[in-house]
């Protein structure tokens, strides 16, 4: 049996997975944030009240009290094979997406404490070849890092972290032409004149949010260590306020050039579960890599 191409699904939940973590790091307090100096009184008065704009605006866990959520989790492995191949059908593709098609996946989401994937092929107590064995464990780590990744850029812009980002301390936050410009205070160049005695003090993360006008975010970039991360968000209107649709990103990874930057195309449709909105489906786009669709289902939500 020729091997299943999971080497390009691979390279997305790699991507992915770089990026959430990315976004996850960069969005901690930048070091040193406890000993900036204080927001004037005037500063801080437009913070508070861009902040209640905000959280008034979007659709978030604060008003929702969504905590956590289960579903079954169903990928198009059609789709996924035959993109990743970027070739000709094979005979044998139907055989294997129909063996993937039989793995029962379970997704666990906490907004507050990462994700979790459980795993069970069909009759897994029955031997199987080895080769058959080998592409179900590729499968299942790439579904795994990819949704893992997915949900990591997800949460912050469901969790209330995006309005909270505008009166949180090391955040300065400033008018533009176009609306407003909220960005982490970076003591980067106080820390590269004691690189030689500390190379990886020179090393920081920053945070750079775009808004306008009415405070919709229009773009976002995250440093870390020499990585970065430029994401273009998109939003639908709900009861409750915007929700975030999808959005397209570009990741350079430390080092890279700018021409070596992963492009990615990530979109959510929503379904309503005991009053709260979560994923109903998750598509994700790397283009010439791989398409992955993966639709929810027989979805349970935890919320105080």
């Amino acid at each position: 049996m020729k091997k299943l191409p999971f080497a390009r699904p691979a390279r997305a939940a790699a991507a992915l997975l770089a990026l959430g973590c990315l976004i996850a790091r960069a969005q901690q307090p930048p070091a040193g944030a406890g000993a900036v100096a204080p927001q004037t009184a005037a500063s801080a008065s437009l913070n508070d009240a861009l902040m209640a704009r905000a959280t008034a605006l979007y659709d978030s866990a604060v008003k929702t009290g969504l905590r956590s959520f289960n579903c079954q989790v169903h990928p198009d492995w059609k789709k996924i094979i035959e993109s990743a191949r970027n070739g000709a059908p094979e005979d044998s593709d139907a055989a294997r997406a129909a063996l993937l098609d039989a793995v029962k996946i379970t997704l666990h989401d906490r907004l507050k404490g990462g994700s979790t994937l459980d795993w069970q092929p069909p009759d897994a107590s029955l031997p199987r070849t080895q080769a058959v064995a080998d592409m179900l464990d590729r499968a299942h780590r790439s579904i795994d890092s990819t949704l893992d990744g997915v949900l990591k850029l997800w949460t912050p812009l469901v969790d209330g972290s995006l309005a909270e980002s505008l009166d949180e301390d090391g955040i300065d936050v400033q008018q533009t032409a176009s609306g407003y410009l909220a960005r982490s205070r970076d003591d980067t160049a106080e820390k590269s004149k004691d690189k030689q005695k500390s190379p990886a003090a020179s090393e920081g993360h920053s945070v750079s949010e775009d808004f306008d006008q009415k405070l919709l975010l229009t773009h976002y970039t995250l440093v870390d260590a020499g990585s970065t991360a430029s994401l273009t968000p998109a939003f639908e209107p709900t009861p409750q306020g915007l929700l975030i649709s999808g959005f397209d990103a570009f990741l350079q990874p430390a080092g890279a050039p700018a021409a070596d930057a992963r492009q990615m195309h990530i979109a959510f449709t929503y379904q309503g579960v005991s009053g709260v909105q979560i994923p109903a489906s998750i598509s994700v786009t790397l283009p010439g890599v791989v398409e992955m669709d993966f639709t929810l289902d027989g979805c349970t939500v935890n919320s105080r």
